[in-house]
């Protein structure tokens, strides 16, 4: 990945993270991929257990696949459920299709809301296996919501109204 061009991220034993390890809330900015090689970045995860999470249109459009040609030896399972403005529904539905995969990494592909629905589900699914870390990578397809670059997340119950839900170390490690 050496020929890919990448902002990164602050110095990793930088005062602002040392302070972090205290509980003190800190900045922190993920990698960003940019440029016609970013996709390559995805082959870091050849070898690993993909979920994608997006809408429908992405699925039945090729981008699903597109992205899984950059890890052909990955084992890859695609959730296409999510809507405008996600619930608490898509998390949990999102959860169970991916409960028994265990992924290693999830991928948020779309606009906003498939990003804040691919936070959600990775904090549910780790609640199921608080023993089992899972990475999240961005790919947004839209510019606007800003989910890529946020901790927060906004997902909408539909028995108690929408809220704004930020749970700790909930962001992206790298987008493209």
């Amino acid at each position: 990945m050496s020929n890919l061009r990448c902002l990164l991220p602050a110095r990793t034993d930088s005062p602002m993270e040392q302070h972090h390890a205290m509980n003190i809330p800190v900045f922190a900015m993920p990698r960003v991929y940019f440029g016609d090689t970013a996709m390559e970045a995805l082959r870091a995860y050849n070898h690993k257990t993909v979920a994608i999470v997006t809408d429908d249109f992405m699925a039945t459009s090729g981008k699903t696949d597109y992205l899984a040609g950059f890890m052909p030896q990955a084992r890859v399972s695609i959730f296409s459920g999510v809507k405008p403005d996600p619930d608490v529904n898509v998390l949990h539905a999102g959860a169970a299709a991916f409960k028994t995969l265990q992924p290693d990494v999830i991928i948020a592909l779309g606009g906003g809301s498939s990003l804040d629905a691919a936070k959600g589900i990775k904090v549910t699914l780790e609640a199921l296996h608080p023993d089992h870390p899972m990475v999240l990578v961005a790919i947004p397809t839209t510019s606007g919501s800003g989910s890529e670059v946020t901790t927060y997340a906004v997902i909408s119950d539909p028995e108690h109204g929408q809220n704004l839900w930020s749970p700790p170390f909930l962001q992206h490690r790298f987008l493209i």
